[in-house]
C-alpha cells in the first residue's frame, strides 16, 4: 500500500470514529481476577458476535490464564453500547525494567508476554466488534488514561487489529503515542474441497518430498496410522510424550537450536490445565501419528469457527530422517478438509516449513503506547537499553552452553 493510500485509510477511519462518537460508548473497569471471572457471559455473548477464529479467545483459555497468571492488580476495560459488550480488555500489570529494584509502572494486554508466556498465549488480543473496533479502543484508552497510572501500555492483535490500535492512539496526539511496533508474519492455509487440489497449489518438490517420505515409512516396515483423540481420558499419557519429544528435540546439538518451551515447570503445568478445559470444551484435539502402534509425533490443535490452529508438537527424534513432522502435518490437513474445515493456521513465525504450503500471511502486532511525558519517555529508553543488554548477555550464555555441549559430545566419542 502506497504512501496516499494509507493516508486515506487514515482519514477514513478518523471519520468512522467522529460518526461512533455520537453513540452510546461507555468504558468501565473492573479490577482483579474474580470480576474478570463474573464477565463470562458478557465475554461469551461477545465471541460469539463476532465469529473469531482465534482459539486463544476461547472462554477456557482465557478463563485458565486469568486463574494461572493474573492477580488484583488486573485491571479489565468493558465498552459497551447500548448496554451490550463490543470490547473487553484484560491488563496486567507489566513487569517494569529488566533489574530486580527497578520499576515503572506499564500495563499489558493479556500479559504478561515476556519470557515463555508469549510462545504460549501466540494471539493475546482483545475481543472486539469489528464494526466498531477504533471507537472501542478509543474508549479504552480514555478510561486507562485518567482512571490508571503507567508509563507505557503494550497493546496488540492480529490481521486489522494493529491498525485498529494506531487508530485509536491518533486521537489523542497530546499525551500519547505508538513508539514500538513489533511484528511477526502468520501464515494461514485456505482449504479447497479436496487433498488432491490442495497438492497441486504446493510446489513440485513439496510433492516429491511427501512421497519420499511415506515411500520411506513402508520400505522399511514402519505402519503409518493417524488419530485425532477427543477423550480426555488420555489426555495425560498424551501429553507426558509431547512434552518429552518436545525436550529431547531442545537437546539436539546437531539441529538448529528449538527451544524447550515446556522448560519452565509453570509452562507446563498451564498447558496441562488449560489442555484439559479446551478438550472438555471440545476446542482441543492431540493430533497423534504412529508407528506400528508406537506414538511418533503429536501436536496439540484448536478449533474454532471453522479453523483449525496448528500448536505445540513434538515428535520422535529416532524418526526424524522419515520427516516424520511433515506427515502429521499432511495428515492433519487430509482430515480437516475432510471435516469440512474452511482454514489451517500454521502459527506465528515463517520459513521454509511454512512457505512450503504456499499460505497468505496475515501478521500479529504488537505496539507500544507512551505517555508524552518526559518521565515516561525516558523510562522507556532505559528500558529498551537494558533489555538489549540482557538479552545480548543471555545470547552469549546460550552459545556458550551449546559449544560447551559439542565439547563434550566430541570428547564421549561415538
Amino acid at each position: 500500500m502506497d504512501a496516499g493510500a494509507v493516508a486515506t485509510s487514515r482519514i477514513h477511519a478518523r471519520q468512522l470514529v467522529d460518526a461512533e462518537s455520537t453513540a452510546s460508548l461507555s468504558a468501565s473497569g473492573a479490577h482483579g481476577v474474580r470480576a474478570f471471572l463474573g464477565l463470562e457471559a458478557d465475554w461469551r455473548l461477545l465471541l460469539d458476535q463476532i465469529h473469531s477464529t482465534n482459539p486463544f479467545l476461547c472462554w477456557e483459555w482465557v478463563s485458565e490464564w486469568a486463574e494461572h497468571f493474573w492477580d488484583e492488580r488486573l485491571v479489565t476495560v468493558v465498552v459497551r453500547r447500548l448496554g451490550r459488550p463490543i470490547a473487553i480488555a484484560p491488563f496486567s500489570p507489566g513487569r517494569g525494567l529488566p533489574l530486580p529494584g527497578m520499576h515503572a509502572p506499564g500495563l499489558e494486554l493479556m500479559g504478561p508476554r515476556r519470557g515463555g508466556h508469549g510462545s504460549m498465549f501466540e494471539h493475546a488480543e482483545a475481543p472486539v466488534d469489528p464494526e466498531r473496533a477504533i471507537p472501542a479502543f478509543e474508549c479504552i484508552l480514555s478510561w486507562l488514561a485518567t482512571q490508571q497510572r503507567w508509563h507505557w501500555i503494550d497493546v496488540g492483535g492480529w490481521a486489522q487489529a494493529g491498525e485498529w490500535w494506531r487508530n485509536a492512539v491518533q486521537r489523542f496526539p497530546e499525551t500519547m503515542n505508538v513508539v514500538g511496533e513489533h511484528v511477526l508474519p502468520n501464515p494461514i492455509v485456505d482449504l479447497p474441497s479436496s487433498w488432491d487440489l490442495l497438492l497441486r497449489g504446493v510446489g513440485h518438490q513439496f510433492r516429491q518430498n511427501i512421497r519420499t517420505e511415506y515411500n520411506g515409512l513402508a520400505r522399511n516396515g514402519l505402519h503409518l496410522e493417524y488419530c485425532e483423540h477427543r477423550e480426555v481420558e488420555a489426555l495425560d499419557s498424551l501429553l507426558d510424550s509431547l512434552v518429552r519429544f518436545h525436550r529431547e528435540r531442545s537437546q539436539r546439538t546437531d539441529r538448529e537450536v528449538h527451544y524447550n518451551v515446556f522448560s519452565d515447570p509453570q509452562v507446563e503445568s498451564f498447558i496441562r490445565r488449560v489442555s484439559r478445559r479446551m478438550m472438555d470444551g471440545g476446542t482441543l484435539t492431540v493430533a497423534s501419528l504412529s508407528l506400528n502402534g508406537e506414538p511418533a509425533a503429536l501436536r496439540l490443535q484448536m478449533e474454532i469457527n471453522g479453523a483449525l490452529y496448528f500448536y505445540h508438537s513434538g515428535f520422535d527424534q529416532r524418526f526424524w530422517k522419515y520427516g516424520i513432522s511433515t506427515l502429521v502435518q499432511v495428515e492433519s490437513m487430509k482430515a480437516a478438509i475432510a471435516r469440512g474445515l474452511s482454514s489451517v493456521n500454521l502459527s506465528l513465525g515463517a520459513g521454509a516449513h511454512t512457505e512450503r504450503w504456499h499460505p497468505r500471511t496475515t501478521q500479529y502486532e504488537r505496539l507500544q503506547v507512551v505517555r508524552n511525558t518526559r518521565g515516561s519517555h525516558a523510562a522507556r529508553a532505559v528500558y529498551d537499553r537494558l533489555r538489549l543488554w540482557r538479552r545480548r548477555v543471555r545470547t552469549a550464555a546460550a552459545l556458550g552452553r551449546r559449544i560447551a555441549d559439542r565439547i563434550r559430545t566430541r570428547e564421549a566419542g561415538p
